[in-house]
């Protein structure tokens, strides 16, 4: 016993102050000041009768601000009626669909996926036919074009004008060149 109580005297006692300081939870304390003109309360700042509204005005103006509140109250009327039948609708089409047997949602996918590919088989067999159509038509073009050109009859010899006038060599052989093919060079 002797010995806790020297440790007590000794250890404990004699650094209170510093177990107290660490253990305890500090307190900060929060001041605010006050103006004093802020703590009376004034009278509010009148307008001046020279601004007042006549009767007429205020009721104008009442009947105006009447006016808007109905309008936004139909607003919020009309919009919670939408979005109450926009709930009624999905509703509808949940039930619907909760409704629906799977065999039966089975058989609708079924026959349209079979008519998907009906129509594939139909749009390609069109494409085909449209592009036999078009070759057929684009060779008889062709056709017609090389009948044509072997029908004209091949264009005169143009002789060329004399060397001196043109300003080449006498002896070149682009001065024995017909002009439409000296034309044609350039």
């Amino acid at each position: 016993m002797r010995s806790i109580l020297d440790w007590m005297l000794h250890t404990y006692y004699r650094h209170y102050k510093l177990y107290q300081y660490a253990f305890t939870s500090r307190v900060t304390m929060s001041i605010t000041s006050y103006h004093p003109s802020s703590l009376v309360e004034l009278v509010p700042q009148l307008p001046p009768l020279a601004d007042a509204l006549t009767e007429e005005q205020h009721q104008q103006q009442l009947d105006e601000e009447q006016r808007q509140e109905e309008e936004r109250r139909h607003a919020e009327e009309a919009a919670a009626a939408v979005a109450a039948e926009e709930a009624r609708q999905r509703a509808l089409e949940e039930e619907y669909e909760a409704s629906l047997p799977d065999d039966v949602k089975d058989r609708v996918v079924h026959a349209l996926e079979r008519e998907v590919g009906y129509l594939k088989k139909k749009m390609a067999e069109q494409f085909q036919a449209q592009q036999k159509g078009l070759l057929t038509r684009l060779a008889e073009l062709e056709a017609a074009a090389k009948a044509s050109a072997a029908a004209q009859p091949a264009a005169p010899a143009v002789t060329p004008p004399p060397a001196a006038t043109r300003g080449s060599v006498s002896g070149s052989t682009a001065g024995s060149r017909p002009a439409s093919a000296v034309k044609g060079a350039n």
